[in-house]
């Protein structure tokens, strides 16, 4: 039966594929994202699946309000298929969807994949994982269809402007909450695969310890991503009417510092985690941290192709975004190349089985 197990290579590969299809769709926004930041947000599973049940919650909500399904349909394809066009800055990744036969030859791969996936048995979080992202590919490219295909009528219900403003801010904050959800989420299920508790437990520590030590390992390792990161990415080319004021700062600094402290106190006090190994580790994290920041500033500001390929900046390049574009790196990174490391170390093929027919698809 060994070999009928299926191996890391071969159940990876049939992740790779599918993440590429969803990397190169041309979705607009992501969550109620700015469009420039699909490439770095379709990479994650969970963002797919959290901005599926958010188009899913705009078409509830219009359908809601106005009674017709082909109307709320309609106004779904609007929100995100104008945006297409905002899609700033110069032909590269995001224009990749364009090269002839590219995605459709991707998409077919995927399929492939998929099916071979979830043929097999013994893998319950990566079919988890297929299906996060097969479910809002099929759907995005079913929307494609629609939209040039839709017949343009005056819907029999309509709503006045305030009413559809009042509509289209609830669904937009529905979204951004889901978005932000789903980064938070994608963050934590990476450190659990990495079983980065081991950094933490001692000798004999009960099992329930090991949510403890995840979360405490979530809040040091990135409160700059969970308080700083993931607002930004929303604002990434807010105008000047709704920029943060520089006084906000100043609360926001105090949040992370405190929250720090209050992190690393509640650490030393545990009985089960190992302080002077929390220590030394969040040293070696913030050293880390500060070095690729630097490296990554340095190269944006040597580098156009680098700052309008890799960090999607616009042309007007400040330092007050350089923060920002790093976050949006890092997040990109940490789904799609150290997620490798953490699917590595987490896959188990024991008890897993792979048909016959598998066998020829990778």
């Amino acid at each position: 039966m060994e070999a009928d197990s299926i191996s890391f290579l071969s159940a990876y590969w049939g992740l790779f594929p599918l993440a590429v299809t969803a990397i190169l769709q041309p979705s607009g926004r992501v969550c109620g994202f700015d469009p420039q930041l699909r490439i770095y947000l379709r990479g994650s599973p969970i963002v797919c699946i959290a901005d599926f049940l958010g188009l899913l919650v705009r078409f509830s909500v219009y359908f809601v309000h106005t009674g017709s399904a082909r109307h709320a349909l309609r106004r779904t394809l609007q929100y995100r298929r104008p945006l297409y066009a905002d899609e700033r800055g110069p032909a590269g990744l995001r224009e990749l969807h364009k090269v002839p036969f590219l995605r459709l030859v991707v998409f077919v791969i995927g399929i492939i994949q998929a099916v071979k996936l979830l043929g097999c048995s013994g893998l319950p979080w990566t079919k988890t994982w297929v299906y996060c992202y097969l479910i809002p590919v099929c759907v995005d490219e079913i929307l494609a269809l629609l939209s040039h295909h839709l017949e343009e009528h005056r819907p029999s219900v309509t709503l006045g402007i305030f009413h559809y403003v009042s509509v289209d801010t609830l669904c937009d904050r529905l979204e951004h909450t889901l978005g932000l959800l789903a980064i938070y989420t994608q963050w934590l299920i990476f450190f659990i695969c990495i079983k980065a508790t081991s950094l933490f437990q001692t000798k004999g520590a009960p099992p329930e310890t090991y949510l403890e030590a995840s979360l405490c390992f979530l809040f040091c390792s990135f409160m700059v991503v969970l308080f700083h990161a993931p607002d930004q990415l929303i604002n990434l080319f807010s105008s000047s009417s709704t920029a943060r004021r520089p006084t906000d700062a100043i609360p926001r600094m105090l949040l992370y510092a405190a929250s720090a402290a209050l992190t690393i106190a509640f650490c030393m006090v545990s009985p089960y985690i190992d302080a002077p190994r929390l220590l030394m580790y969040f040293g070696g994290l913030i050293f880390l941290y500060s070095t690729i920041w630097l490296l990554v500033i340095a190269l944006a500001d040597k580098s156009r192709l680098f700052r309008d390929e890799v960090l999607f900046l616009p042309d007007t390049f400040v330092m007050a975004r350089n923060h920002i574009a790093f976050h949006n790196l890092l997040f990109f990174l940490a789904v799609l190349i150290l997620g490798l490391v953490g699917y590595g170390l987490s896959f188990d093929s024991e008890g897993t089985y792979r048909p016959s027919w598998a066998r020829w698809l990778g």
